[in-house]
């Protein structure tokens, strides 16, 4: 799980963002990280952590935002913060709803031997946990052959085309289609255990593989 956390967080983070944006790379490249995006359009972009301060809820407040997008944010909206932008805010999960609620939905999805994975783009619509109603899936096909750091990156691609058409479609005042969640067949899962992931070893799957990362 360590493993994950370094290739998957902290290698982009704290190495190669920052080698990209020491370099002398065109302004127009296809793949940009978050400082040469605000250098670019010259937008600026800030980390609020503090998400429930009155601080960071003032600030928000000040931008009167329309939309908010969370994506591996990480953290619990409050209330005050969910009642700011006046189209509400929509979060992209990696998982399938309801069946994967909480945390690392992916490894649950493989350990369980779904043929399929996926996304979850839907609306946070109070301080539950991935329980708003859905706006739509991105689905891929499970790999026995591939890691499990490649499923979770490889669920972003999609996920992202539907992200920019579901704002899109919002911009252009289009009714969304909203399903609620059914309480059938939903669950809620925490970090995986050292037994669990040994089970999921077991069974012949890989946590990292530096060749999928790569």
């Amino acid at each position: 799980q360590r493993q994950m956390c370094i290739r998957d967080r902290q290698l982009p983070n704290e190495i190669l963002f920052p080698a990209l944006e020491q370099s002398d790379r065109p302004v127009g490249a296809y793949y940009l990280t978050f400082k040469e995006l605000s250098r670019l359009y010259e937008v600026p972009m800030e980390s609020l952590n503090e998400i429930k301060s009155p601080e960071t809820l003032a600030h928000l407040q000040a931008l009167q935002p329309d939309l908010v997008l969370s994506v591996r944010y990480g953290k619990i909206f409050g209330s005050a913060l969910l009642q700011i932008p006046r189209l509400g805010v929509i979060n992209l999960h990696s998982g399938l709803l309801p069946a994967y609620r909480g945390v690392l939905a992916t490894f649950r999805a493989l350990n369980n031997g779904d043929q399929e994975i996926g996304c979850t783009l839907h609306y946070i619509e109070d301080s539950s946990i991935d329980t708003g109603g859905i706006i739509g899936f991105s689905t891929i096909a499970a790999q026995p052959e591939r890691s499990l750091l490649w499923h979770i990156l490889s669920l972003y691609p999609a996920a992202a085309a539907l992200v920019l058409s579901t704002i899109e479609r919002i911009s252009d005042g289009e009714k969304l289609n909203i399903q609620p969640q059914s309480a059938a067949g939903a669950a809620y899962y925490t970090f995986p255990t050292e037994a669990e992931i040994s089970v999921f070893l077991n069974k012949g799957w890989k946590m990292v593989d530096d060749t999928d990362l790569l």
